[in-house]
């Protein structure tokens, strides 16, 4: 058999990949590449981006008006994954993302994320996607 914990970097990369490669998996900086590199240096990466990206993902649940940032992935993006709003909103693989990253986030600080809280000294005051280099 295999060790349970083989291959968590791929799966984890896999889940995320098809919707945030396209913009996240790049040489550039910015947007942030977080995608890019080992599975070992993905998976570290996404921890360290966990704050953003469950802002981001959560977006998606928030009105339009009440917004402090574009969900992720843009809307613009929504119709290559065969999807709309709605359907990306209601998506389980969005909920799963999501999950992920509450688990990351959970495990971190030993607390369920909380979408009010952690943008209370807004978005920007957020821990950035990539390590200062």
């Amino acid at each position: 058999g295999q060790a349970p914990t083989a291959g968590s970097g791929e799966r984890m990369l896999a889940s995320f990949q098809p919707y945030c490669a396209a913009c996240h998996q790049t040489a550039e900086t910015f947007p942030p590449n977080f995608l890019q590199g080992s599975p070992t240096e993905v998976s570290a990466r996404l921890r360290h981006c966990a704050p953003r990206l469950y802002v981001r993902l959560a977006m998606a649940d928030v009105s339009p008006a009440q917004r402090a940032k574009t969900p992720m992935p843009p809307e613009s993006m929504l119709p290559a994954f065969a999807t709309d709003v709605a359907g990306w909103s209601g998506s389980p693989v969005r909920a799963a993302l999501l999950a992920q990253v509450a688990q990351w986030l959970r495990a971190e600080t030993g607390q369920a994320p909380h979408l009010e809280t952690m943008l209370a000294a807004g978005y920007e005051a957020l821990r950035p996607c990539l390590p200062p280099r």
